[in-house]
């Protein structure tokens, strides 16, 4: 159970901090905004509630490919979220 709770709170805090640095905390802007810090407060929501349906569907096999078939979906939507960020944050170093 242990590793189960280190692994979600593990790659919740990781994809948060990757989401951060991709809008620029800490290099470009010292301060996010109201909505900023929102959209980032749902995005580890839906992390953490995604691992955690993940591990509790793992003994029950017709929910174990939707949750594969989520897990990449989510993937898939921070990825293209994080390169957004990437490309708005670099103009502004550049602007």
């Amino acid at each position: 159970m242990a590793l189960v709770t280190i692994t979600t709170i593990f790659q919740t805090i990781h994809i948060s901090i990757v989401v951060l640095l991709s809008k620029g905390w800490l290099y470009v802007r010292s301060v996010l905004t109201k909505n900023d810090l929102s959209g980032l407060t749902m995005l580890m929501g839906i992390v953490y509630i995604s691992y955690s349906a993940m591990f509790v569907s793992a003994n029950i096999a017709n929910m174990q490919l939707f949750t594969k078939v989520w897990m990449n979906i989510v993937y898939v939507v921070i990825l293209m979220y994080v390169l957004c960020q990437c490309i708005d944050t670099k103009s502004q170093v550049h602007a």
